[in-house]
């Protein structure tokens, strides 16, 4: 056993992911009894590289548990917005392939530009305090703010489905020009339209996970 504690750190990262997730109290708390433990116990029975594993795999497992028991619903959220992702990846992939489906500027058109619009609707205050509001408890703000972080996600999320509609008949508009000055082939056409209906596609894509994160901000705090 080492002569000291200090002589022994443990993980970094383990300890990073419980100031990260964990809130202060019970973070305080869990750090302390696994430290304790770590160096008392674990470490001169098995040895500093099980010890270490050991220490890695309490840390997960009170993380779990505190997500899965305190932060259920906050989980239930990501992981039906990573769902969503995983199920329109598989169909592109099942209907052709996933790469007809990526258009880094539709992207661009329809994140960006919206995202200034919520803002200079709202401001940056309601855009970061909307972040807070989805994943972290915050019950002490006033109803005045936390309609105003509802309001800045129904902008956003309108926004990117009016510009993506927006900017597929943007597109329409300068390849119909084209076809009919017949400076064009149609295979370069149908191709352009693919991509100029992406900008459409991912507005929607948008509007939908904006439209769940504004109904759970008012879900959870009644507004």
């Amino acid at each position: 056993m080492p002569s000291s504690q200090q002589e022994v750190s443990v993980p970094q990262f383990c300890e990073n992911l419980f100031f990260m997730i964990l809130p202060r109290d019970l973070r305080d708390i869990l750090l302390g009894d696994l430290y304790e433990e770590f160096h008392q116990r674990i470490i001169p029975e098995y040895g500093l590289q099980k010890a270490r594993w050991w220490y890695r795999g309490q840390v997960l497992k009170s993380m779990r548990f505190y997500l899965l028991k305190r932060k259920g619903d906050i989980m239930f959220f990501i992981f039906s917005v990573i769902v969503f992702i995983l199920l329109s990846a598989l169909a592109a992939v099942l209907g052709g392939s996933l790469n007809h489906f990526i258009n880094t500027p539709s992207i661009i058109l329809v994140f960006i530009p919206p995202f200034i619009f919520a803002v200079a609707a709202t401001s940056v205050k309601a855009w970061i305090l909307s972040l807070k509001l989805l994943f972290i408890d915050q019950d002490s703000h006033e109803q005045k703010e936390i309609k105003e972080a509802s309001r800045f996600l129904k902008v956003f999320g309108n926004m990117s489905l009016t510009l993506g509609i927006f900017y597929t008949l943007f597109g329409a508009i300068q390849m119909l020009e084209s076809f009919a000055a017949q400076e064009m082939a149609s295979n370069i056409i149908l191709r352009s339209s693919s991509v100029c209906t992406l900008t459409m596609l991912y507005g929607i894509a948008v509007k939908c996970v904006l439209y769940v994160a504004d109904q759970r901000i008012r879900n959870r705090f009644l507004i």
